[in-house]
């Protein structure tokens, strides 16, 4: 049991920061390419195309598909780590410690930059981390909202297949002299006195 819990804890935690941070991500590196695709400096292949847009397709349908929560709070772990990746890069283009391989923009390996679309080297790069921690808030409250969106479609079906599985299971058993009516379903059990107004229990909780 204690396993279990941490797997879902661990799961809840990728999935809070994987989901706005792929579409920062894809929003930023389209950001810092198209003017040298347009150039015709860059070129873009397909497996650029699915690390940076394809993969984020995938994980908003995971995102409508699961019932997964996800809330304001959530926010904190985003920022968190977007802070500790930025300030790590930062860090790495100091010293610099560079990468094992060589890459094409620098001739020294110890040049290398992390990730090729957000190197220090470049001016454009200290307006990009600015950008990027401005928009962190803004996209957790966009899946705040997506979340929102999801679980009131959902809520919706749900209760009205609940509703018509109660109707159609609804059986009258007992009828007493002291006006008390019992119906019985396959799920729910519901007991009125005369007089007496309830309501049918449609609430469907979205425990994790």
């Amino acid at each position: 049991e204690v396993a279990s819990v941490c797997v879902s804890k661990t799961s809840m935690l990728c999935f809070s920061i994987g989901q706005p941070l792929s579409l920062l991500v894809a929003f930023g590196y389209w950001l810092l390419i198209w003017p040298d695709v347009q150039s015709g400096k860059e070129t873009v292949d397909w497996l650029s195309v699915y690390n940076h847009g394809g993969t984020t397709v995938l994980l908003i349908i995971s995102f409508f598909i699961s019932r997964m929560p996800y809330n304001c709070s959530c926010g904190g772990w985003v920022v968190t780590y977007g802070a500790l990746y930025l300030a790590w890069t930062y860090i790495h283009f100091l010293l610099p410690l560079g990468m094992h391989d060589d890459c094409e923009d620098h001739e020294d390996p110890n040049d290398c930059p992390i990730y090729d679309q957000f190197d220090w080297h470049n001016s454009r790069t200290p307006l990009m981390a600015l950008l990027a921690v401005v928009l962190l808030p803004v996209a957790v409250l966009l899946y705040s909202g997506l979340r929102r969106l999801r679980d009131c479609c959902t809520e919706n079906v749900e209760h009205a297949e609940l509703l018509g599985d109660n109707m159609i299971n609804m059986e009258h058993v007992e009828n007493g002299e002291n006006g008390n009516t019992e119906l019985k379903t396959s799920t729910n059990t519901f007991q009125s006195k005369k007089g007496e107004v309830s309501q049918w229990p449609l609430q469907v909780p979205r425990d994790v």
